[in-house]
């Protein structure tokens, strides 16, 4: 979505996806795009992590969602990803209605 509001609202910035080269800061437009989008979503979800934690200390996040958790493994906080989980838990429940 931040990619796509980036092309759409702007007069000439490019249409980039997440897939290539992430680098700490972009040597060209679409670098500089593809580092600003998803290191700003680390750094906003880190952020937000920390603040909640700082009043829940045994706080478990999840992330769930059918995206790429490329991501993951650079925030520094105890979390559980699975893109599947939110399926996983429907089909769950579904399970558990059929045995009603």
């Amino acid at each position: 979505m931040r990619f796509k509001a980036l092309n759409i609202f702007t007069d000439k910035l490019p249409k980039v996806n997440a897939k290539g080269e992430i680098p700490s800061y972009g040597q060209t437009t679409e670098t500089a795009i593809r580092a600003g989008v998803i290191h700003g979503m680390e750094y906003e979800m880190s952020g937000y992590i920390t603040h909640l934690q700082q009043n829940y200390p045994e706080l478990l996040v999840f992330l769930t969602g059918g995206d790429d958790f490329s991501f993951d493994s650079n925030l520094k906080s105890i979390i559980f990803a699975d893109r599947f989980l939110v399926l996983k838990g429907l089909n769950r429940i579904l399970n558990y209605n059929d045995t009603l």
